[in-house]
């Protein structure tokens, strides 16, 4: 479920409202991805979102390095979610710590299972085979400024 950038971030909400929907509601547990936020406070804002809109359980998955989305602190929480969201941010980061690990996997297995799996941003970008990485919103397209690199393959 991509989701965008920029996504309406209130109780009343259309797209995350939809999202705790296909979660389950009151009795979803849902992971919430921060990895590509500079913001140091984007899980626990999403956490306390969700919490307001119904979710039954609600975790932050802490993977600041890859040997965190290798390892159970990346794992543990992704393994019973009915939902993953995936926040937006530095969409190079976010390939670097996530792509080939063991956490990617373990979403796209919950995935095939049934949970959704969402993202605004560059969390909305790393759901499909590839995405772009690199590059200045600052300058004018040109070759050569960014490069392609492999996503989750969900979408």
């Amino acid at each position: 479920m991509p989701v965008g950038g920029a996504e309406e971030k209130s109780t009343e909400g259309a797209i995350l409202g939809k999202f705790v929907e296909l979660a389950g509601g009151a009795s979803g547990r849902v992971a919430i991805i921060p990895t590509a936020s500079a913001e140091p406070d984007a899980g626990e804002n999403y956490r306390e979102l969700f919490r307001e809109m119904g979710v039954g359980q609600v975790e932050i998955v802490r993977t600041e390095r890859r040997e965190d989305a290798n390892g159970t602190v990346g794992v543990e929480p992704l393994r019973a979610a009915t939902g993953i969201y995936i926040t937006g941010g530095d969409q190079a980061r976010l390939v670097s710590i996530m792509a080939g690990t063991v956490a990617m996997e373990c979403i796209r297995e919950r995935h095939a299972a049934g949970a959704v799996v969402a993202g605004t941003s560059a969390g909305a970008s790393i759901l499909g085979s590839h995405m772009m990485s690199g590059g200045l919103g600052t300058e004018a397209p040109r070759k050569g400024m960014t490069e392609m690199v492999a996503g989750f393959g969900l979408l």
